[in-house]
């Protein structure tokens, strides 16, 4: 089986941006998947970022500074476009590579690809991470990845009394849309989560898509 794993560590900061996310991946011949990543970003994260930071958000997001990350993470033709407050990215991954290996999140064998996500995949994403992004997310104080169990509105709540009403609300009803296809075939698979569910997941959720 051949584990790929796109570049979900890099985007996964980015998904935490945006109102509403969307991520597409089409498993292409010779061991390669393009990957397309969209996002919305919301005035509330950004403030919010750049209090608990100090970082402009104009630097972390710059067009130049995306390209760099996609190029060191040994995607191939890399774009990075951004218009107003939304932001697009797209690059082809290697399935093969070892910098894309380990997080489980999607398997293709046997022409079927199966898209996987819960606790362990949120784990594996988070060790994974370099250390500054794990700063950020730490700040999250993600249930999943202290073995917590909570529900949305219980978490909705431990943010509310952290980083105020407003961004709490904010960040858990954020959308994350996700497709699967094959190159060449019209069928793909959609899935919809949003970031509260995400985050609080004690099982894992799958959805599978054949090329045959």
């Amino acid at each position: 089986m051949k584990k790929l794993l796109t570049i979900v560590p890099f985007l996964f900061i980015f998904l935490l941006a945006g109102c509403n996310s969307e991520l597409k991946i089409t498993v292409l011949p010779e061991n390669n998947a393009q990957v397309e990543f969209r996002t919305d970003y919301s005035k509330t994260f950004k403030d919010t970022f750049s209090a608990l930071t100090g970082k402009n958000d104009s630097t972390v997001f710059s067009d130049q500074n995306l390209l760099n990350l996609l190029r060191q993470l040994g995607t191939k033709s890399p774009h990075a476009s951004q218009t107003g407050n939304s932001m697009q990215l797209k690059c082809i991954c290697s399935t093969t590579d070892s910098r894309f290996t380990g997080l489980d999140i999607l398997t293709v064998k046997d022409k079927t690809a199966v898209l996987t996500i819960g606790p362990e995949q949120i784990k594996n994403l988070y060790s994974q991470s370099d250390e500054e992004t794990k700063s950020y997310l730490d700040l999250l104080m993600i249930p999943c990845l202290e073995d917590e169990t909570m529900t949305v509105p219980e978490y909705e709540e431990l943010l509310a009394s952290l980083y105020g009403k407003t961004f709490a609300k904010d960040l858990v009803s954020r959308r994350l849309k996700v497709e699967l296809a094959f190159s060449g075939k019209k069928e793909t698979c959609r899935a919809e989560i949003t970031i509260g569910e995400l985050f609080t997941l004690t099982q894992a959720k799958t959805w599978q898509l054949s090329s045959n």
